[in-house]
């Protein structure tokens, strides 16, 4: 630096900027992170929302204010339940969560409907 003091402003500016990017690279996740659970918990989101749930011969619809899913029986690869859900899993990532008491009036129709699942188990 005492022989070239020319390159000490170049110099600070780039460390300047490596910590600002620093800086950045670690605060980025947790502010993404915040505003995507204000978004997907909000009373009215994606998660939150009511939704609706018909059963017909060729597939499940599930719709909500925010948007409507129709999956065919024939894309449901697996079938899980517990004493509160049904679980339709679409992939080894994916499933439909469907409670059990909301699906009473449906019992019927849904048994038709898995049992080729049940049967491929």
């Amino acid at each position: 630096m005492r022989e070239y003091p020319e390159l000490s402003q170049p110099l600070l500016t780039v460390a300047i900027l490596l910590i600002v990017a620093l800086v950045a690279i670690v605060v980025t996740p947790y502010v993404a992170q915040a505003s995507l659970r204000k978004v997907m918990l909000a009373p009215n989101g994606a998660f939150l929302s009511p939704q609706t749930l018909s059963l017909s011969s060729t597939s499940v619809h599930v719709s909500s204010a925010t948007g409507t899913t129709e999956v065919p029986w024939s894309a449901v690869l697996a079938l899980e339940e517990d004493d509160a859900n049904y679980y339709l899993f679409i992939d080894e990532m994916q499933a439909l969560v469907l409670p059990r008491n909301a699906m009473s009036h449906l019992a019927a129709q849904f048994e038709q409907y898995t049992a080729h699942v049940k049967n491929a188990a």
